[in-house]
């Protein structure tokens, strides 16, 4: 979806930028395909440049509350869920990039720029903020990529700031790639429940720069904001069986082996 506005400004030359704004809590597959399309599209437009604008969204988590007066009580897998539901912005913006550079470290700055955003007197920029950055920079032909169920939202907000601005609509798969599929909910809960298999499919996918350990250190972040004094710096066994490809797998074959030597 896009208007004619847009491409006639590209046609008519100058410096045209591509971006998208959003929150990544965490970064998923899903959102790195979104930037591979405007990466491809801006090979086709000259003097273009791509931007990742990282939203200044991070929820303060309550600590755990005192027990005895002196250290803090371990929660509940009741408060724990709450927290996970109620609290949707684990990650300070500068957490985000520093993953999102790690997948990208290849590109050059000139092709794409990750932007991680600010409060700005207690209040989170908008997109409407990037648009007006984006054109203080000399950026008049801008086109804005988003999920498809978002475009109908900027087109009735920032279409009547922004007449010329392009919305670009990027279908999100549904069916077919669960990789694509995953979003940031799903994925904070995986590594609410431990699930480091489906963390990791959601945010690693074969040809990225992410290394295990990468993967590994995040959820390990993002579980540890939920699990204050749960020991949620890892989930125990399952992250630590997971830091490797094949853990669990090597781990449940020791096992066996472990049980046939006593057998004999």
């Amino acid at each position: 979806m896009a208007s004619s506005n847009g491409a006639a400004a590209v046609a008519a030359g100058g410096k045209t930028a591509l971006f998208a704004f959003g929150r990544y809590q965490p970064f998923t597959v899903g959102h790195r395909k979104l930037v591979e399309k405007m990466l491809e599209d801006a090979k086709d437009i000259p003097n273009s440049k791509v931007f990742l604008f990282i939203s200044a969204s991070c929820d303060e988590i309550p600590e755990p509350n005192l027990e005895n007066g002196s250290r803090p009580a371990k929660r509940s897998r009741k408060v724990i869920k709450h927290l996970v539901e109620e609290y949707e912005n684990p990650l300070t913006s500068d957490e985000r990039k520093e993953f999102i550079d790690k997948i990208y470290q290849g590109i050059e700055e000139e092709k794409l720029e990750v932007i991680a955003l600010k409060k700005v007197k207690g209040k989170c920029p908008v997109p409407a903020d990037a648009v007006r950055t984006l054109k203080g920079e000399g950026y008049h032909n801008i086109r804005l990529y988003a999920g498809s169920d978002r475009v109908e939202g900027y087109k009735s907000y920032l279409g009547k700031l922004f007449p010329e601005l392009e919305i670009i609509g990027i279908e999100r798969k549904k069916n077919g790639n669960l990789r694509q599929s995953i979003s940031g909910t799903i994925t904070r809960r995986a590594a609410h429940n431990a699930n480091y298999e489906l963390f990791e499919t959601a945010v690693k996918e074969e040809g990225n720069a992410l290394t295990g350990e990468d993967v590994l250190n995040l959820y390990r972040k993002i579980r540890g904001k939920y699990h204050k004094n749960n020991g949620g710096r890892g989930g125990g066994a399952a992250a630590a069986g997971a830091e490797s490809e094949g853990g669990r797998r090597r781990t449940r074959r020791n096992k066996k082996s472990r049980r046939h030597t006593r057998r004999r």
